[in-house]
């Protein structure tokens, strides 16, 4: 019975992403420079329910507008070649790099200007979480749990999954408005703060096991 049943969200270690140097960048990915804006996703490439094909699809939309925008598909997998001779075909291989798995994506994360969820369908997705713990502000496909980690209009934008226009112009719309989206991804640290930290994780779990010890009781 849906009574019975209760959710204690996932959490990410806050302090990971406090203390990241978004100039201690892993090798391979040279220093920004001022004209650079990186849009990142963190996702496997072994899945087709991530969706990279859309996200290329709206990198390609994106950069007629944006030609400084810069794509970073971190993960790996068997489908990453199908997805680079994607954004060759569409003529964006300059601006789609794909790093391979990183170590250290903290200060990749700190040092993005959007990042992005781009799934078919999720659970309560990690990257998501570690997208708000790094303080950046977010563009994802309203699925799984998304809805409850991101404030629509508040701490990101949520879109319809598969629809490369939309993921296009939500990624626009903040590149188009910094102070907004610098904004917006203060609140999402914020709020993964407050509502997704392991203090919070304890809190919930302590809350459940109390409430259940004393039903027993009775």
């Amino acid at each position: 019975p849906e009574a019975r049943i209760d959710v204690v969200p996932n959490s990410v270690d806050i302090a990971r992403f406090g203390d990241a140097d978004v100039n201690d960048l892993p090798p391979g990915l040279e220093r920004r420079d001022g004209s650079t804006a990186w849009i990142t996703s963190v996702a496997n490439m072994r899945h087709p329910v991530k969706d990279q094909e859309t996200l290329i699809r709206a990198a390609a939309i994106v950069v007629e507008s944006h030609p400084e925008a810069v794509f970073l598909l971190v993960g790996e997998g068997e489908l990453t070649q199908r997805y680079r001779d994607l954004a060759a075909g569409l003529g964006i291989e300059a601006n789609v790099r794909f790093p391979g798995r990183l170590e250290n994506v903290e200060a990749v994360l700190r040092a993005s200007r959007i990042c992005v969820l781009s799934s078919r369908a999720e659970g309560m997705s990690n990257s998501l979480l570690e997208y708000c713990a790094a303080g950046r502000p977010v563009v994802a496909t309203d699925v799984g749990a998304a809805a409850d980690i991101v404030l629509h209009g508040e701490t990101g934008l949520l879109v319809p999954p598969g629809d490369a226009r939309s993921l296009a112009s939500g990624i626009v719309s903040l590149l188009d408005d910094p102070s907004g989206a610098e904004r917006m991804g203060r609140r999402a640290g914020e709020r993964v703060a407050s509502t997704f930290s392991p203090d919070a994780l304890l809190e919930n779990l302590e809350r459940l096991y109390g409430r259940l010890l004393s039903e027993a009781r009775r």
